[in-house]
């Protein structure tokens, strides 16, 4: 049961007790136990990429990329239900809209600490859950290649939405794995000529 009363789904009890995260709040947004679980795993999954992106965007002290990567967080972490972490990355996006590198360096280690901290608060729960998904063929994975590569120069957002959703229903290689994060990553800040390129 959650603190406003909602009945926890079993496969989600193991998550009750995790601070800074509402499973009402993510079931709200998500819609259903399978979702949220879906949006859950490209969250943490995604953890240690996205950190070392943030890193680099200010190491290069390019605060439009810097403002973008912490927005497209801010909306991740709510969806999730992670409420502090959403609400901190809004004021990092805040600072970099109005060029306050000062607020940003003051707070951005922090920040990160934070979000790191999920990898640990949420890796049990992934590494008890069974994955039952199915191997993708190759000529599935094939076929999806090419689907993203006929959509990708038309910018068709949603339809690039549709088909990384797809495929994250299969169990995929680790090197192709690696490149739809990749890619997921690059559609949430609009670089559709980075994917065009994984894509040849």
């Amino acid at each position: 049961m959650t603190d406003d009363g909602i009945e926890v789904p079993e496969e989600l009890k193991k998550l009750e007790n995790i601070d800074g995260l509402s499973i009402s709040e993510g079931l709200y947004y998500c819609g259903s136990s399978k979702a949220y679980i879906k949006f859950l795993n490209t969250f943490f999954h995604t953890i240690d990429n996205r950190v070392q992106e943030i890193k680099e965007s200010l190491e290069r002290d390019d605060i439009n990329t810097y403002t973008i990567k912490v927005h497209s967080l801010k909306s991740t972490s709510r969806i999730i239900g992670a409420g502090e972490l959403s609400s901190f990355a809004l004021s990092l996006e805040e600072a970099g809209e109005r060029g306050d590198r000062k607020f940003i360096s003051e707070n951005n280690d922090k920040f990160l600490q934070l979000y790191i901290s999920y990898r640990n608060k949420l890796a049990a729960f992934f590494e008890n859950t069974i994955d039952t998904r199915k191997e993708i063929s190759a000529d599935m994975l094939s076929d999806a290649y090419s689907a993203l590569r006929e959509v990708v120069p038309s910018m068709d957002y949603d339809a690039v939405e549709m088909i990384i959703g797809d495929l994250r229903e299969y169990k995929i290689p680790a090197a192709d794995k690696e490149k739809i994060d990749r890619i997921a990553s690059l559609l949430e800040q609009l670089k559709w000529d980075e994917i065009a390129q994984i894509l040849e």
